[in-house]
């Protein structure tokens, strides 16, 4: 559809990623992979956007603005509601049917499809061995000491490519049957766990899901949860762990469970409930323990997450390299935490702070403390991109656990 100054236009989408990519323009890219256009419009124009609801019109927008109110330009504005439209970033009917379908056939599926081959990493399987080889052969690994368990970055591989090495150089030692991935969910869910049955795929090959692992655990809980495969359909830090694993095991065989841990928030950033009094979560850690012993399984679990997030992009009013300093302090704080494997005093940290540099994956590194309760840790990498692009920065580390 085409929208004219006197439609009445549908709301934005309220999962899209809207920040500040420079002094004088907002940008708007679609995290869950429904459109793969980035647009950039000029930053008078967020409140009007905002004020969108399903019923105002532009000539409504033009009559709302008095005198002392910035100069509003409606052919801009309506050039850029129709390009929003066609980019399937408004909440509208012709985005809703083409959300529909493209549900479905994920839903239907057995398969989890890689998303991010050819743009992340490389599709072609013998460059893709290549590049891979090249970020294990930067970083070795000196301990014989088998991991039970590691935190890894889910960067790019592009820019964090070294990190990944030293942790699954640690990784291959392991003799584990199954991988316990623990993946930061992106996306606003209100669900704790988010199980994905499917497969995954990879240029490598499949990997399989520990199918009998996920019913058993379902069956262990004392209460029902949901398995929405769909947060899993675009999200790229269990997918970047599968990959690395598919190669460093490529001759045998292994299977995952794959989770993505849900938000933090109503614990930490907002402070509005005690994380300890939530029986449900604790629960969670509880039974990923008890059924590995029952299956008698050999484990070793990934808690996928980055550090640090600042700059433009994530919010903040200052540039990244402002940050650094600042933000280095406190992931050195974060990390001599970890490496004392308290889980108790590593939340206890990220609440008095309220996550002010927004680590990202305090739930799957908090839910691993808990669940596998190691006794020992070293930290093998710490890393920094330095997006000056977009003014923005973040960091990320490799750390096994014994």
């Amino acid at each position: 559809m085409k929208y004219t100054i006197d439609s009445p236009i549908p709301p934005l989408r309220k999962d899209l990623s809207i920040y500040k990519s420079n002094s004088n323009f907002y940008t708007i890219i679609d995290d869950n992979d429904y459109s793969n256009i980035e647009i950039n419009f000029n930053e008078k124009y967020i409140e009007y956007l905002q004020m969108l609801d399903g019923r105002l019109t532009i000539i409504d927008i033009l009559l709302s603005l008095d005198d002392n109110q910035k100069i509003f330009d409606k052919v801009y504005f309506l050039n850029l509601i129709n390009k929003l439209e066609k980019s399937l970033y408004l909440f509208s009917l012709n985005f809703l049917d083409y959300k529909y379908k493209i549900d479905k056939d994920y839903e239907n599926s057995d398969l989890r499809e890689m998303r991010f081959a050819g743009v992340s990493y490389n599709a072609d399987p013998v460059e893709l061995k290549q590049q891979l080889d090249g970020y294990l052969g930067n970083n070795l690994y000196n301990s014989n000491q088998k991991p039970i368990g590691v935190i890894a970055p889910h960067i790019d591989f592009r820019v964090g490519g070294d990190s990944y090495g030293a942790v699954y150089n640690a990784i291959k030692l392991s003799d584990a049957e199954t991988f316990i991935i623990l993946g930061t969910a992106h996306k606003m869910s209100y669900d704790k766990f988010m199980f994905c049955k499917k497969d995954f795929e990879t240029p490598l090959g499949i990997v399989k899901t520990d199918k009998e692992f996920i019913n058993q655990f379902k069956n262990n809980l004392s209460f029902s949860i949901t398995e929405n495969e769909l947060s899993h359909k675009t999200e790229h830090s269990i997918e970047f762990e599968v990959v690395m694993l598919k190669h460093i095991f490529q001759d045998r065989e292994i299977k995952i469970v794959p989770i993505l841990a849900g938000s933090f928030y109503e614990y930490v950033e907002s402070g509005n409930k005690d994380i300890n009094l939530d029986s449900e979560l604790n629960e969670l850690y509880f039974t990923l323990t008890k059924t590995a012993l029952q299956l008698k399984r050999k484990v070793c679990y990934i808690a996928s997450s980055d550090l640090s997030h600042f700059g433009l992009r994530f919010g903040d009013l200052d540039t990244a390299n402002s940050f650094l300093q600042n933000v280095e302090k406190n992931d050195s704080c974060v990390l001599s935490i970890i490496e004392k494997c308290d889980a108790n005093s590593f939340i206890e940290f990220m609440i008095n702070c309220k996550n002010k540099y927004r680590v990202c994956g305090i739930a799957p590194i908090y839910a691993m403390l808990k669940s596998l309760n190691p006794q020992k840790a070293n930290v093998l990498s710490y890393n920094y991109w330095d997006d000056y692009e977009h003014g923005s920065g973040v960091t990320f580390a490799g750390i096994v656990f014994y």
